[in-house]
């Protein structure tokens, strides 16, 4: 296991949790356009700052390998991430967090592996479909009704 892969992937568990606990707490009776539009205010200020401090503070060139292509797929991880973090936000509302976060982390899981093996060319294994098999099995789980 790589330790700079391990920090990376500990900051994103503890930045996921962060945004599932504080999205729910502050999901009742807000405007989830608003809630969200606000999070992305808050979210270009650390990211614009952080360009800031590489730019000018580290002499790197935060453009370096910006292209029509790269913009272009970075355009539409920005769509995807307004209809994660609007749905997000109404799935909490409407529901608890436990299925909620289980449904979105397997579905995600289920998805991807389909496109990944039908379009990116990685193969499935058996422990792998297995692993999807049981991930599928953990949302019907928990997302009965008891």
């Amino acid at each position: 296991m790589n330790g700079l892969w391990l920090l990376f992937a500990t900051l994103t568990v503890i930045g996921g949790s962060s945004y599932t606990l504080f999205t729910k707490l502050g999901a009742s009776g807000t405007n989830p356009f608003w809630f969200t539009f606000v999070m992305t205010l808050v979210i270009l200020l650390i990211l614009g700052a952080g360009c800031l401090v590489s730019q000018y503070g580290y002499k790197i060139d935060v453009t370096q390998g910006m292209n029509p292509h790269a913009l272009a797929y970075a355009a539409l991880c920005g769509v995807s991430a307004a209809v994660i973090d609007v749905g997000y936000f109404l799935a909490l509302r409407y529901g608890a967090v436990i299925p909620t976060q289980v449904f979105w982390v397997i579905g995600d899981l289920v998805v991807v592996a389909v496109f990944a093996i039908a379009f990116l060319g990685e193969h499935m294994t058996l422990t792998k479909a297995l692993g999807l098999a049981f991930g599928i099995v953990s949302v019907l789980l928990i997302t009965k009704a008891p």
